[in-house]
Parts: structure tokens; sequence; C-alpha cells
């Protein structure tokens, strides 16, 4: 990631950051990547070959030694199975894949992991004024005599 790519998250206002933190399409948006999704998305696949791998898009092998390099660079774990790549540099979804215990994993964008980092402080604020109500609940819930449906579905 460069220095312009950090600089496009820091010049953020804090108002645009709020606007657009329950809107993961508009985040992408503001630091100019793609909102992609592995389910919506046509990907790229990989297949092992030898002690490498190939990568193919709508069937056909990859070539471009810097569409390869790219890829290489999301350090995609051997373990991982059922690959998808996103098929864009700028989507701010990367990869996804599962996991030998079959969970599934993700690899995003250096900027959308920078800008989720970033946002993390106003998400805190927002939790933050929330706590009082949340407090107030668990007491009330608390106080409640019988173990009702009430107390166990909050």
């Amino acid at each position: 990631m460069e220095n312009s790519d950090l600089d496009l998250i820091s010049h953020l206002k804090p108002s645009k950051i709020v606007k657009i933190m329950k809107d993961p399409v508009a985040s992408a948006k503001a630091v100019h990547l793609i909102y992609t999704s592995d389910a919506e998305t046509a990907g790229i696949t990989r297949k092992k070959t030898g002690k490498k791998y190939s990568y193919y898009k709508d069937g056909e092998k990859i070539k471009d030694k810097e569409e390869i390099t790219r890829i290489n660079k999301l350090v995609i774990p051997p373990a991982w199975e059922n690959v998808w790549i996103c098929a864009l540099d700028n989507g701010h979804l990367q990869a996804t894949g599962f996991d030998l215990k079959q969970r599934k994993q993700y690899r995003y964008h250096p900027l959308w992991s920078a800008l989720r980092n970033h946002t993390k402080f106003y998400r805190m604020l927002q939790f933050g004024y929330a706590l009082p109500d949340i407090r107030l609940q668990v007491e009330k819930d608390l106080a409640l005599r019988n173990f009702e449906k009430e107390k166990s579905s909050h």
C-alpha cells in the first residue's frame, strides 16, 4: 500500500466516516475500491500443478505475469480449498477459501483493512453511547425471578 492510499483514508472527514461506516458499498467507494462478493462476482480459481499453482479465469489459464504476481502477493495458504480470487485488483475482498476445518477465510485489499482499522474508533463511540441502555436491560433481565423466555432472548 502506498502513502497516497493512506492519505486517502486519513483525509476522510469524521462526518464522512460516520456516514459511510454502516454501508460497506459506500465505504469501499470512498477509498476507490469496488465492493465485491465471492457469491456474486466471477473470479479466478486455482489448481495445483506440481508444487505450484495455476490460475484460471473463465476456464482459461492466466499467463499474464503481473496478474500472477498480484495473486501470489495475496499469500493464500496452500491448505485453503475452494479458493476464489477477485479478478479486480481494486476489489475490497481479494480472496476467500476454506481452511482444513472447513471454516471460511478471507483476504481483504490492504486499503479496505486500513479503512476498517481507521473506523474502529468511531464504532467504539457508538458502542459507548449504547452501553448505558445495554446495562439497564441486563439489570432488568437479571432481576427477573424465573428463567423466562424474555430473560434468555436478549
